[in-house]
């Protein structure tokens, strides 16, 4: 089999946990050559875990060699701007999931640009945008419709036909009662249990959740 070359946009935290799952994906089946990571914050030519950091986000953009890029930043509003940017300059974005991830492709639709990490797990006839981070352990029940740029951290459990709009941060442990509703441009405190929906741009935290003065 022949590999496709892949470079991980940040190589921060996350970054280093997204080189792991693809390193897991290789062993069940050697799909991806990684070359390094793109980083702004570090010198390029400085090794992570064994890969080098090969430049800066514009030197990214430039390469002719790479086939795909995965953007590994979990921040909803850094997610969405560089995206956005990769997908103007039509950029390869392929979906990232960790051998563990249960995912259903038979009755729903998922996007482009989204990262499932290890554990994650969906029922059934579901809508998943582009760009989204499933972290750890996170799940989705059924009929649910999930947008673009949203980040669940660790733990975060979403009952069924639950609708999130836009650059959502879900915080670990937090959970949403199903058929509710959440906007977009929101920040969902860890360990809160959303009963009410939420329309945008607010916070919100507690048991119920309530917004934030």
């Amino acid at each position: 089999m022949v590999q496709e070359t892949i470079a991980i946009i940040g190589a921060g935290g996350f970054g280093r946990e997204v080189k792991k799952i693809i390193d897991d994906i290789n062993l069940v089946e050697p799909i991806w050559d990684i070359v390094g990571y793109f980083d702004h914050t570090q010198k390029v030519g400085t090794e992570v875990n064994g890969l080098p950091i090969l430049g800066d986000n514009e030197d990214a953009l430039n390469s002719k060699i790479i086939d795909n890029f995965v953007i590994a930043i979990g921040n909803p509003v850094t997610l969405s701007r560089l995206g956005k940017i990769f997908v103007t300059n039509r950029k390869k974005l392929p979906n990232i999931s960790h051998p563990s991830a249960i995912i259903d492709l038979d009755t729903s639709s998922i996007g482009f640009g989204n990262i499932f990490c290890y554990g994650f797990f969906m029922t059934t006839n579901i809508k998943i945008g582009d760009f989204n981070i499933f972290n750890t352990r996170s799940t989705l029940g059924h009929d649910v419709a999930i947008g673009d740029y949203n980040v669940f951290s660790p733990n975060v459990q979403i009952s069924g036909g639950v609708t999130v709009g836009d650059c959502n941060m879900f915080g670990m442990n937090s959970s949403v009662l199903q058929r509710k509703s959440i906007g977009s441009n929101n920040k969902i405190g860890s360990h809160s249990f959303v009963i009410n929906n939420i329309n945008s741009n607010t916070s919100v935290f507690g048991i119920p959740a309530v917004h934030l003065l």
